[in-house]
């Protein structure tokens, strides 16, 4: 299927060596595209540890410096940029990658320019809306803007990035987002056509096992990921059940808030925060646990719930936003009010004691995302969007969203 398009994909995060989880959807995308027949170019941030250009599996990788030290990057790699900046309070690195913005600033759009001079591309995929979309925009007419999540609607030193955001959509020519829920946010900032498109899954090729008592989460460490609610209501089940674990997968700067919260509430043998996993060792995770939990107050989707679900996990989530665009309550898992702590409680409590239902669950999740989640499927509906583009065709071509 030769396509005869030109993409530069720009982001802040992409794999750096085999098994790095930072990026990884969008290296499978690329992947993907480069199958259907796109040549496909990626502009990321360097960190030391890579070629600064390669090839790999058909996509060709560029990486910029911004630092006079390779190795002394604090602003990507370890959570979301916003996320890194904004917590400048917490710790030298935060402030470091504070510090570190304006460079960034200066490399990626010299860089992004100079790459566009060069190869001349069809258009742009930008990886977030700031900074990538807005300095995409400025620098291509064909640009597409790829948000992930919720951090456009966020803040960065005090200075909110809405008004940022609305300028890069507007001046974009299609906004891709990941559910329902994030269209809609996107829709109050712009009348720049929308299209929901969900990031893929791609689990290893083994079959769901059978499972121990444990609960599974994983993310950063913040605030707004609710992980001091699981931990509340994780100490609820523990006084039904004696067995049960709770494992906690990520890093950020509450690992010891949580820490200490375990222990006040007397379950700290029983939670543990084990930083950040291999991709593998993250998948080796999701197949160990019974129940998969995602107490995040507002979400854009939860790539982490699909990942679950392949694995044929059942979760429980607070529906809190994108969840609800891949949880059927009571299907394959169960939505919970955000902030309802005893309701958390109650139904990872009654799957941990009916591994029967877990599994029925699990197994029906599981169907669901190999059907409407692959990444040949979601490269395809890509396409269209480019193709659409390029075509100059307004919204109702465009592929629309896809219920679970």
């Amino acid at each position: 299927m030769l396509l005869s398009l030109r993409v530069i994909h720009f982001t802040s995060v992409y794999p750096r060596f085999h098994g790095d989880v930072h990026g990884w959807f969008i290296e499978e995308l690329c992947r993907q595209l480069a199958e259907l027949g796109c040549e496909v170019h990626v502009l990321c941030p360097h960190d030391g540890s890579s070629p600064l250009v390669e090839e790999s599996h058909g996509v060709m990788v560029h990486r910029f410096t911004y630092l006079l030290s390779r190795r002394g990057n604090k602003l990507t790699y370890r959570a979301g940029m916003k996320d890194n900046v904004s917590l400048a309070a917490s710790g030298v690195a935060a402030i470091l990658a504070a510090a570190q913005l304006p460079s960034y600033l200066r490399a990626a759009a010299s860089s992004l320019r100079k790459l566009i001079r060069k190869l001349t591309p069809d258009l742009v995929n930008a990886h977030w809306t700031v900074p990538q979309g807005l300095i995409s925009a400025l620098e291509h007419p064909n640009t597409v803007i790829t948000e992930h999540g919720l951090e456009f609607k966020g803040r960065v030193l005090g200075v909110s990035l809405a008004p940022l955001a609305k300028v890069a959509f507007q001046r974009a020519r299609v906004v891709v987002v990941n559910s329902r829920y994030m269209r809609e946010q996107v829709k109050k900032l712009t009348s720049t056509p929308v299209v929901t498109i969900r990031m893929g899954v791609k689990p290893p090729r083994v079959e769901p096992r059978g499972s121990e008592p444990v609960v599974l989460a994983c993310g950063f460490l913040i605030p707004r990921k609710g992980f001091h609610h699981l931990v509340a209501a994780f100490s609820i089940v523990k006084r039904e059940l004696k067995d049960a674990q709770l494992v906690i997968v990520g890093e950020g700067p509450m690992m010891e808030s949580l820490r200490s919260l375990a222990r006040r509430l007397g379950v700290e043998g029983a939670v543990h925060l084990v930083g950040k996993l291999t991709w593998r060792q993250l998948w080796s995770e999701y197949l160990r646990c019974a129940v998969f939990a995602h107490p995040a107050l507002e979400e854009g989707l939860g790539l982490v719930i699909a990942e679950a679900m392949s694995a044929g996990k059942p979760v429980v989530a607070y529906d809190s936003g994108g969840p609800r665009d891949l949880i059927v309550d009571g299907v394959t898992g169960f939505l919970v009010p955000p902030g309802d702590i005893l309701g958390l409680a109650d139904r990872i409590r009654v799957l941990l004691e009916d591994p029967r239902l877990a599994r029925e669950m699990g197994a029906r999740g599981r169907e669901l995302i190999q059907r409407r989640m692959s990444f040949k499927l979601i490269a395809r509906m890509y396409v269209r969007v480019y193709r659409a583009v390029l075509a100059h065709v307004g919204c109702r071509q465009l592929p629309q969203p896809v219920r679970l």
